[in-house]
């Protein structure tokens, strides 16, 4: 879905990287839903 390397980029890096991120939202899928529905909604966008 994403490169990885997203994580080194600001605002991620300022909040630890990946631990930092997945604590933000409580659990890892937590995370997962959030970048599913994400990603989802940017595709929905782009057929309209």
């Amino acid at each position: 879905m994403f490169n990885p390397k997203v994580f080194q980029l600001s605002p991620f890096r300022e909040i630890r990287q990946a631990p930092g991120i997945v604590q933000s939202f409580g659990t890892i899928n937590h995370l997962r839903q959030t970048l599913n529905e994400v990603q989802s909604r940017l595709y929905r966008e782009e057929t309209r």
